[in-house]
């Protein structure tokens, strides 16, 4: 969260095995209730009954639920291996999101969109288990949701940005980041600013205070200046890397994709051989023929 946010911590709720860490605060006013889950990642419909039961009893405030739900929204749009099948414990997250009045943001955003947080190495596909859960009436507040590269972990980071109340932020003191004092190239630009500055303006006015107060305005927007710089090009450096790598990201999604949809069609040539081959002979496929008509 952001440190100017007028921040208070009412209450803390978790599980006895970790996996769910609630919080209820108070943000520029408004009782939001915040919840990290670590779901299972086997079908267990009673982990999202659990959720469902703690944030239920909680008394008042809206929701923002995060974390690894180890479960698609939809079968067909959050994976590469697309499936009709609903498991229980999507069931539950559903039940859970139609209780507490909750909306998967980044596909209300994204409708039609294929984007994935998680690759699976054993089952060789990509799916969007990672995702956050808002309540309805926090979504005008809003601004981007968005899905970031897969880097350090096997998972994609998931960023949300929103704003929440209306109070006006108090702007801070500005102090030095003493970071840049080991950049040699900021230094030696520092110092020779100073040189000139102080050349051109000692002896400009009778007292030597007003020089040197002077001095720390304008150094103040030197240093300013190229810390703005410095963290533009950092950014776009940043951005292009990790577009960069989301194009591959996506590449390897569409090989992916492509390699599955060969070997269905293979598969499906071999069942219609097979069944024109022996669909009239005695032997198990005939009799399974014959069972459904009996």
């Amino acid at each position: 969260m952001h440190k100017k946010w007028n921040l208070v911590l009412l209450k803390q709720h978790k599980d006895d095995e970790g996996r769910i860490i609630c919080v209820e605060a108070k943000i520029n006013r408004v009782k939001v209730n915040l919840c990290n889950v670590y779901a299972p990642n086997k079908e267990e419909p009673e982990f999202y009954h659990k959720v469902n039961k703690m944030l239920g009893e909680i008394e008042g405030g809206l929701y923002i639920i995060a974390g690894d739900h180890n479960q698609v929204q939809d079968g067909i749009l959050d994976k590469t291996t697309p499936s009709t099948h609903v498991p229980r414990d999507r069931k539950a997250i559903h039940l859970m999101m139609k209780d507490l009045d909750l909306v998967d943001i980044w596909r209300l955003t994204n409708p039609r969109e294929k984007e994935f947080t998680f690759y699976s190495h054993n089952h060789k596909s990509f799916s969007r288990i990672d995702y956050f859960l808002l309540s309805n009436a926090l979504t005008d507040g809003v601004t981007e949701c968005t899905i970031g590269p897969i880097i350090i972990s096997d998972h994609a980071a998931v960023h949300l940005c929103m704003t929440i109340g209306t109070d006006v932020v108090k702007k801070s003191r500005w102090r030095l980041n003493t970071s840049l004092l080991h950049d040699q190239v900021f230094a030696n630009s520092i110092e020779e600013d100073l040189k000139r500055f102080f050349e051109v303006n000692v002896g400009s006015v009778e007292r030597m205070g007003t020089v040197w107060e002077a001095s720390k305005a304008f150094i103040r927007g030197k240093i300013i200046a190229y810390s703005s710089k410095k963290k533009r090009k950092y950014r776009e450096k940043l951005l292009k890397l990790e577009a960069q790598l989301k194009e591959k990201e996506m590449d390897l999604v569409e090989n992916l994709t492509e390699i599955l949809l060969k070997k269905v069609e293979y598969a499906l040539f071999r069942l219609n051989s097979n069944f024109y081959e022996s669909g009239d002979k005695a032997g198990k496929l005939l009799a399974r023929q014959l069972q459904q008509k009996v």
